[in-house]
C-alpha cells in the first residue's frame, strides 16, 4: 500500500474514531476490520488500548461506550432478553454516555433509534418471531402511552401498549371534533419519530460509507436502496448484518 494511502486511511480512522457523534456500527466495523472477530472477545478497555494505540488517538468517553455495546450487541442477547440491560443499551446507542450507577430510564426517542440500529447491526434470528420479552414490551409501551401515542411507528409496534385507544375514544365520544386533534396530534408525533430514525440512519449510512474497509460501499448502496424503498408510514429497520 502507498504511503499516501495508508496515510489517509489513518487520517479517517482518526476522524471517525475522536467524533462522538460517530453511531455504534462503523465503529464496530472498524474495529472488525483492523482485529478480526476475535477482538468480541477482548475486555474493552483491551479493544479501546488497541485502537487508541494503533491510530494514535483518543477515543471519548461515548465512543468508547458506543463501542462496547456494539460488542455486547453481537455476543449477547441482552437488549433483546433483560429490560436493564436493554436500556443501558439503548441510552448507549442513543447517544446517552454509560450509566451503572444508578438507572436510567431511556426515552421514546432513544427506543426508536436503538432498536433501529441493534437490527440492522446484530438482528434477531429469523426464526425467533417475537425476539424482545415481555419485560421490554412493556416499557415501551408504557413509554408510549405516556407520551400520547396511539398508533406507533413500524420500529416501535413490539410495544405492547395499554388500552389508550378505546379510552380516548369514550372519553370524547361526544366531541368528534377533539377526538379527531388528538389522532392527528398522536400521527404527527409518530411521523417525527420516523423521520428522526431516517435522518439518523442516512448520517449512519454515511459514515460507514467514509470508511476506508473493503466491501463496505456495496452493502451501503444496498441499504440505502432499501431504505429509499421504504415507505414514509414506516420505519421497519434491516434485519441483514453489514
Amino acid at each position: 500500500m502507498e504511503r499516501s494511502t495508508v496515510e489517509d486511511k489513518l487520517a479517517t480512522m482518526r476522524r471517525i474514531l475522536a467524533d462522538p457523534a460517530t453511531f455504534t456500527t462503523p465503529l464496530v466495523v472498524s474495529a472488525l476490520d483492523a482485529y478480526g472477530t476475535e477482538c468480541l472477545a477482548w475486555a474493552p478497555e483491551t479493544l479501546v488500548l488497541e485502537l487508541s494505540d494503533d491510530y494514535r488517538v483518543r477515543l471519548p468517553p461515548l465512543v468508547r461506550d458506543r463501542l462496547a455495546a456494539g460488542v455486547r450487541l453481537l455476543t449477547t442477547d441482552g437488549f433483546y432478553k433483560d429490560l436493564e440491560e436493554h436500556v443501558r443499551l439503548a441510552n448507549v446507542l442513543a447517544g446517552t454516555p454509560a450509566s451503572f450507577q444508578i438507572f436510567d430510564p431511556s426515552d421514546l426517542e432513544e427506543e426508536a433509534w436503538a432498536i433501529s440500529e441493534a437490527m440492522l447491526l446484530a438482528p434477531p434470528e429469523p426464526e425467533d418471531a417475537e425476539p424482545f420479552v415481555d419485560d421490554i414490551r412493556r416499557y415501551i409501551g408504557k413509554l408510549a402511552g405516556d407520551a400520547g401515542l396511539l398508533t406507533l411507528p413500524d420500529v416501535l409496534r413490539i410495544a405492547v401498549l395499554p388500552d389508550s385507544r378505546q379510552r380516548v375514544q369514550m372519553e370524547f365520544a361526544d366531541d368528534p371534533v377533539v377526538y379527531q386533534g388528538i389522532v392527528e396530534m398522536e400521527l404527527a408525533k409518530a411521523e417525527q419519530l420516523e423521520q428522526m430514525v431516517r435522518n439518523n440512519m442516512q448520517q449512519l449510512f454515511d459514515q460507514l460509507a467514509a470508511l476506508p474497509v473493503a466491501g463496505v460501499s456495496d452493502s451501503v448502496l444496498k441499504l440505502r436502496a432499501r431504505l429509499d424503498s421504504t415507505p414514509r408510514s414506516g420505519t421497519s429497520a434491516s434485519r441483514r448484518r453489514l
